[in-house]
């Protein structure tokens, strides 16, 4: 729908200096077309079509926004109408995981509440775990902002206890990460720097009170170490994904081809087969193994342009975005579902080509 008002709009002259002028964006279309020439050298052209399918909106928002002026109380509104889907989400996984244990076959497990209430709406935990972590982000911008700050304070912290019991370790780790190194920025350019011991206790006291009573928290912590679920199975998967990497360093093995060469390399260390249907479980060795060395040098130049452009104009709330993202892509193949490519592509565009929000008190 985008594209099509974008299309019969016209002005395409202007729209095309415009994004001429806007780096980021031209980036951002140079890693879609990686995508769109590694089908020239997949031995799966299907799956190659599928991959690129599922990433169209890298090629959409980008080439939409960056070729518009967007209007900052646009970015606002969609920042609302975001927050408020994110509530009715958490209400509608609360019904959901109620209706679950309300079955006569079936009886209350604290440990399972995290499956229950992401996995029966349809949301991997991770990928929930991420918008309840930008959507935190966006209600304290508003709170800062004044704007009817007791609801967005009320609904801060349904998200953040969502989040908590959710127990996606990683995205938790990167959120909280990024509330403490702001608010050491914040107090230190306020010159109350007895305040940053505070926020560490705080900050810890929450983590370390969220361990000892979540259980499903407790346990994923206790198992990265352990040769489960954990760390131990990760390193696995990424050892066979940058031998496979190593083998291919140019171009990589094409996305279309990742999974069947993962499998026969599992096969070959005689793996169990429960490994078969993990991807490589980060998006930079994803992209090693799929696109190489060229793939990640401009998924990389996308990031870090992106980051430098943020911290320019003081864009504190797109920073945030950026590093949980840049964060979670270390144990998640963020852009390989249409819950995250989606997220990421829409709201880095936004906020890589609107004006600055009004955000100095962050």
């Amino acid at each position: 729908m985008i594209l099509t008002y974008w299309i019969f709009e016209g002005k395409f002259k202007e729209k095309i200096k415009l994004l001429k002028e806007r780096k980021l964006a031209i980036i951002a279309l140079v890693f879609f077309s990686i995508y769109v020439l590694s089908l020239f050298y997949t031995n799966n052209l299907k799956a190659g079509w599928f991959n690129i399918e599922k990433r169209v909106s890298l090629l959409i928002f980008p080439l939409v926004f960056g070729s518009i002026d967007i209007p900052t109380q646009y970015v606002k509104r969609l920042m609302k109408v975001f927050i408020l889907s994110l509530v009715l989400t958490c209400f509608y996984g609360i019904f959901k995981a109620t209706m679950f244990y309300n079955l006569p076959t079936e009886h209350f497990r604290f440990i399972h509440l995290p499956h229950a209430l992401s996995s029966y709406i349809g949301f991997h935990t991770p990928y929930l775990a991420m918008y309840l972590s930008l959507a935190s982000f966006f209600c304290i911008f508003f709170i800062i902002r004044g704007d009817k700050k007791w609801i967005y304070l009320f609904i801060f912290l349904l998200f953040n206890i969502y989040l908590l019991i959710l127990s996606s370790r990683t995205a938790i780790a990167a959120y909280f990460f990024i509330i403490f190194i702001f608010s050491v920025y914040y107090f230190i350019k306020e010159k109350k720097i007895s305040l940053i011991f505070i926020s560490i206790i705080v900050l810890s006291g929450i983590l370390y009170g969220s361990y000892l009573t979540i259980p499903r928290l407790k346990e994923r912590m206790d198992r990265i170490t352990e040769k489960g679920e954990g760390g131990y199975e990760r390193m696995i998967i990424w050892r066979v994904s940058l031998q496979i990497f190593i083998e291919n360093p140019l171009i990589g093995i094409s996305p279309g081809d990742l999974k069947e060469y993962q499998i026969g390399k599992y096969q070959e260390k005689r793996l169990d087969s429960r490994f078969y249907q993990y991807n490589p479980h980060s998006e930079y060795i994803f992209t090693l193994a799929s696109l190489g060395a060229i793939g990640f040098i401009i998924l990389m130049t996308m990031l870090i342009s992106s980051l430098i452009h943020a911290w320019q104009y003081n864009k504190y709330l797109y920073l945030s975005f950026l590093v949980l993202f840049i964060l979670c892509f270390v144990t998640e193949v963020l852009l390989a579902r249409q819950k995250g490519v989606v997220l990421f592509s829409l709201f880095n565009s936004l906020f890589a080509f609107s004006n600055p929000l009004s955000q100095k008190t962050m």
